[in-house]
């Protein structure tokens, strides 16, 4: 197809593709997805993805194996991926079985990696996006139906950790099609959602990468690489309501829908950006007990104050009841001596009193 042919081989010379793991071959839903993720033909049209000059590494759904899937991950970063889109799953079980283990692991140890997967599009949250330390995705409807919930089951997880997370359109989206030339067709499901969540995250990296922040404008003494955990925490900050659910954040809708810019601060936007990263297992990370404070000065009171703690999470136990292993706690306290705990929240703001979130490994205050 036009949006990922060239004459160089496969490998680190093509344009596109930089390895192609299994026997290559048509697939209408592996172009399709691809297409939305990074496909570009060389015009906008619907043959352009979001993250349009990315390239890819591919390959078919493993064997549903903890082995299998941690080696699948690992091999594609060796490959050179950072950001991973996988729209397949298991609808036969909600347990935190080997699969789900494999990827908070493959998270926990290689933290610059961020792991997309497309929930289920059935009703009910079903495997793996009961993983912790995975970006989980929902479908929307297109535009102007994108606040209204299309695709993806609801959780929460077993143990009551809040998944899906995050929202993206994935109903009646055209992408690429056909084994040649520059065809496209609409498809719908998670699947179409989770390519657009994964483009997304590149183009969040490549902010970091390019040294966008803090002054809005690339400044290569800026640049650095974010770990997987910051990229999840920005798409989520970036986050709003669909407001044809019920509630928010809510079981079905998560977070809500992506609106990347929102947390990307440029020349012009009234509202800033301030972000801390720290790696797993190096000299800044905390260990038991500790504690890390910010003081933020927040000037401009009618604008929307959002913090978001994300931190990937070692694996738990397979058949684990209760996943959770580490546990960070969000507190933002306001000049006022007010206490907002990550995650507690009535009409869509944070509000006072509750507990800290002990469960899950992304929390957010809202005000």
């Amino acid at each position: 197809h036009c949006s990922f042919y060239d004459t160089q081989p496969i490998g680190p010379l093509h344009r596109k593709i930089l390895a192609y793991n299994e026997p290559v071959g048509y697939n209408l839903h592996g172009t399709h997805t691809a297409g939305i993720a990074a496909g570009d033909a060389g015009t906008w049209t619907e043959t352009r993805g979001i993250a349009y000059l990315a390239k890819l590494v591919h390959n078919g759904i493993p064997t549903l194996t903890e082995s299998q899937v941690f080696s699948r991950l690992d091999l594609h970063r060796t490959q050179g991926a950072t950001v991973h889109t996988n729209s397949w799953g298991n609808d036969s079980t909600t347990a935190y079985d080997g699969v789900c283990r494999a990827i908070d692991n493959f998270s926990w140890q290689y933290d610059d990696n961020l792991v997309c997967f497309a929930v289920t599009n059935l009703t009910v949250l079903k495997n793996p996006e009961n993983a912790k330390n995975l970006l989980a995705v929902g479908a929307t409807y297109d535009a102007p139906q994108q606040d209204t919930h299309c695709y993806g089951g609801a959780g929460p997880t077993a143990d009551g950790r809040r998944k899906p997370e995050i929202y993206a359109p994935g109903c009646s989206i055209q992408s690429s099609s056909g084994s040649g030339g520059c065809g496209t067709q609409a498809l719908s499901g998670t699947s179409m959602a989770c390519p657009a969540i994964a483009g997304s995250a590149l183009l969040v990296r490549q902010y970091f990468t390019d040294g966008y922040y803090p002054s809005g404008t690339p400044t290569i003494q800026d640049a650095f690489v974010p770990s997987g955990a910051l990229l999840k925490a920005m798409l989520v900050n970036s986050a709003v309501d669909m407001t044809n659910v019920p509630g928010y954040p809510s079981n079905i809708e998560g977070w809500g829908r992506v609106l990347a810019h929102n947390a990307l601060y440029f020349p012009g936007d009234t509202r800033k950006l301030i972000i801390r990263d720290v790696r797993n297992n190096s000299s800044g990370a905390l260990t038991t007990g500790q504690t890390v404070t910010f003081n933020v000065t927040v000037n401009t009171p009618n604008a929307p104050l959002r913090v978001t703690l994300a931190f990937h999470d070692a694996p738990a136990a397979v058949n684990a009841t209760f996943a959770a292993v580490n546990n960070l706690d969000l507190v933002v306290t306001a000049p006022t001596g007010d206490v907002f705990n990550g995650n507690y929240f009535l009409g869509g703001q944070s509000i006072t009193g509750g507990s800290p979130d002990a469960i899950n490994n992304l929390e957010q205050v809202h005000l």
